[in-house]
């Protein structure tokens, strides 16, 4: 029924056909159409056969390329991207070193400040046990050395707490 539908004739007209090629052309010459008829089927086979080989082929050298340039791209890419990390890391780790080495010089340079004006506290101190007999000498010396060492533990505090973060 589907060969019907396809080509829009029926059994009996496909029979008809036969009777008349068997009239015109004869029983002797129907083989030899046939056998022409197949060798250019097989022709035309080959051919479409050909043409889808060379389509593939090219097909394949095509993807091949594409994969060639995309493989290229991606190396260089990795490269790159390996590049910057690398210099990314080395400025990183140079700046670490450099904050590392100012808030040592920072805090070397607070603890000798803070050992200067300990110093001048004690000879502040010792300069008000000997001027006893004025109070307030000494009660001044004693608060102006407090403040000092307040405001000496706060600078480094407040430093260690910026660079430390």
């Amino acid at each position: 029924m589907m060969e019907n539908q396809l080509l829009f004739i029926s059994g009996g007209e496909i029979v008809m056909v036969f009777v008349l090629a068997l009239l015109l052309f004869g029983s002797k010459a129907i083989p030899d159409i046939a056998k022409t008829f197949a060798k250019g089927m097989r022709e035309f086979k080959r051919a479409t056969n050909d043409i889808r080989r060379e389509i593939e082929d090219y097909t394949s050298e095509v993807q091949r390329d594409i994969n060639d340039a995309t493989s290229g791209v991606r190396n260089d890419l990795d490269d790159i991207t390996s590049g910057v990390t690398n210099e990314f890391d080395n400025v990183t780790a140079g700046v670490r070193n450099d904050l590392e080495n100012i808030s040592s010089d920072v805090n070397k340079d607070i603890d000798e400040a803070t050992a200067g004006i300990n110093d001048e506290m004690e000879e502040a101190a010792a300069n008000a046990n000997r001027n006893i007999g004025e109070p307030e000498v000494s009660d001044k010396a004693t608060d102006s050395s407090k403040a000092v060492k307040k405001e000496a533990n706060e600078i480094q505090q407040g430093f260690n707490d910026h660079f430390t973060d």
